[in-house]
């Protein structure tokens, strides 16, 4: 649950003349949220830092469904933002995010050959990240990867069944790109939003029948959050 602390800090008000900070945007997240109506906060909290995306993340949440033609208003959605400034499009280094992934997915093995961890967009996503910055993101293999690498190499065994082989080198090599990093999901920005009465402004309902409805609805939208997370938020609850 670090990453409400994370997410808290970034959403302070910024000091007079000091810089913004910025949370860097993954597709998986924005799609959970705009399935459930969610933007809004986004919105809101676009008052304490800037959401940003990579050109990647932009085919992943608008030109990608355009063009399928199955889901339009997601697109229709993220591009207003884009409009008004509220999702920021920032160009990542490109030969950067190739080292990202090049040690990324060749941290794990099986059979002699490496297992394919990240995506282009989370790579790039880290190659756009500099000491401070935020990484939004719903799925959890990234963040197993950066904060948990021998769980994540249990839980790939138990995926797969077989024995899974961890190079640390290649591991330390990717851990160079993650300093000062810090990844959340969804799920803290809503509970962030919880604590600041937006989504009262959006959501009818008692306080904490609204955030449990959030946080189960992310939850089966992709969200990696167990029953035992949504229960911890409710702890938190004030």
């Amino acid at each position: 649950m670090n990453g409400k602390g994370t997410i808290a800090a970034v959403t302070a008000k910024p000091q007079e003349g000091s810089k913004r900070k910025r949370v860097i945007c993954d597709s998986s997240s924005l799609i959970s949220m705009s399935m459930n109506c969610m933007m809004p906060i986004i919105i809101e909290l676009s008052e304490y830092a800037d959401f940003v995306i990579t050109k990647t993340v932009y085919d992943e949440i608008i030109t990608t469904p355009q063009e399928g033609g199955r889901h339009r208003m997601g697109p229709l959605n993220f591009k207003a933002l884009i409009k008004s400034g509220i999702l920021k499009i920032e160009e990542a280094d490109k030969s950067e995010a190739n080292r990202i992934l090049d040690a990324s997915n060749n941290v794990y093995f099986m059979r002699r050959r490496p297992l394919k961890i990240i995506h282009l967009g989370e790579a790039e996503a880290l190659a756009l990240a500099n000491n401070g910055d935020v990484l939004l993101m719903d799925e959890r293999t990234l963040r197993f990867l950066v904060e948990n690498p021998w769980e994540l190499k249990d839980l790939l065994e138990h995926r797969l069944h077989e024995k899974v082989f961890f190079d640390k080198q290649k591991d330390e090599v990717f851990r160079n790109y993650c300093k000062g990093v810090s990844i959340i999901r969804s799920s803290e920005i809503v509970a962030v939003a919880h604590e600041k009465g937006i989504l009262q402004k959006y959501f009818s309902g008692d306080r904490r029948e609204v955030l449990e409805a959030c946080l189960w609805s992310l939850k089966f939208s992709g969200c990696s959050l167990s029953g035992d997370d949504i229960g911890e938020y409710l702890k938190m609850l004030k």
